[in-house]
């Protein structure tokens, strides 16, 4: 796997499979985040504002202009957001972005260079944690 990694971590991709989680930055549990997809074909395009508890996509509310309201199991949270940087086909062009935190910032992934509208392009902004 083809990857980039920007930002002030040293989180990256592992090459042929997932990261271990000691590898991994610690993620937040219980937080809200806008989540802007674009890029490819995909069910999941839009901008979305993103509350996950205990690990899980609770909700994802449609913002400015997105109609659709996305299946749950569609979004990724910020450690799916890693997962999938993680687990991209061999050959795949991965970019990622995190903060200085280690949390994704920004994901792009072309599966193939010779496909048209397979990419998967992700924004994270606005992480806040919620309160129990």
């Amino acid at each position: 796997m083809a990857a980039a990694v920007t930002g002030c971590s040293t989180y990256e991709p592992a090459p042929g499979g997932p990261a271990p989680a000691s590898e991994r930055p610690e993620l937040p549990q219980d937080y809200r985040f806008v989540l802007t997809s674009s890029c490819g074909e995909r069910p999941l395009i839009g901008r979305y504002r993103v509350e996950v508890r205990d690990g899980a996509v609770q909700s994802a509310e449609p913002l400015q202009g997105t109609v659709a309201r996305p299946e749950l199991a569609d979004v990724p949270t910020l450690a799916g957001l890693l997962d999938r940087a993680d687990q991209a086909e061999a050959g795949a062009e991965v970019t990622l972005a995190v903060d200085d935190k280690g949390l994704p910032s920004s994901l792009n992934i072309d599966p193939s260079s010779e496909v048209t509208d397979d990419e998967e392009c992700y924004e994270v902004t606005d992480v806040s944690p919620l309160r129990r």
